[in-house]
């Protein structure tokens, strides 16, 4: 069975806005928290996880984070959020995709 990784980070932005959209604003899922939170949802995620389970496919969730729309993302926020994505992904099992 084929293992696959699912993940993201997700950001409205608005330009407009002075005020940045730091780490805070963001709500962050990892692991099996990703399932459990868009499993049911109507969202590309879901859509990932209906589909991983229509085709027999198994998924290594990762990191998922998401803030409202608002300011553009400060450097610090991601920067912190990659490098956590980039880690998991790094210390995953063998993935086929």
């Amino acid at each position: 069975m084929a293992l696959i990784a699912v993940g993201g980070i997700m950001h409205e932005s608005n330009t407009f806005s002075p005020t940045p959209t730091d780490l805070s604003l963001f709500r962050v899922q990892r692991g099996q928290e990703i399932i459990a939170r868009w499993g049911a949802a109507r969202h590309e995620m879901s859509g990932f996880i209906a589909g991983a389970e229509e085709f027999s496919l198994t998924l290594y969730p990762t990191l998922m984070a998401g803030a409202i729309p608002a300011g553009t993302v400060s450097a610090e926020a991601f920067d912190t959020l990659m490098d956590e994505l980039l880690d998991r992904l790094k210390n995953a099992p063998p993935l086929d995709g």
